[in-house]
């Protein structure tokens, strides 16, 4: 830090707050939310001028369902508020996302 005027990408601030919640050990559900604060990053080649990237905020969403120990099914809904998040500069995050699939333990 030396050389630089802030350091690149480290947030202001960050917070984060989850929850689980496991029902009869067959239905697991979990929520989280996430803060990310302003943070300062490197300009173009272009302009090399030293750019603010705004602070967001991202909810998150699971479900999963075991049918028995060994297999079980789960949803999860990332980004639900959908907007498009820079977590560095001139890379944007992936908007609203859902994952589902099956997992089998042997």
């Amino acid at each position: 830090l030396e050389e630089l005027e802030k350091p690149w990408h480290r947030p202001e601030i960050t917070a984060s707050l989850g929850s689980r919640y496991n029902l009869r050990n067959k239905i697991l559900l979990d929520a989280s939310l996430n803060y990310l604060g302003d943070r300062f990053a490197p300009g173009t080649y272009l302009d090399p001028e030293m750019v603010k990237l705004k602070g967001f905020i991202d909810l998150n969403l699971g479900i999963e369902y075991r049918y028995t120990k060994l297999l079980s099914a789960f949803l999860r809904l990332n980004n639900i508020l959908g907007a498009r998040n820079y977590f560095w500069n001139q890379y944007p995050a992936i908007g609203f996302n859902l994952m589902a699939g099956f997992t089998y333990a042997l």
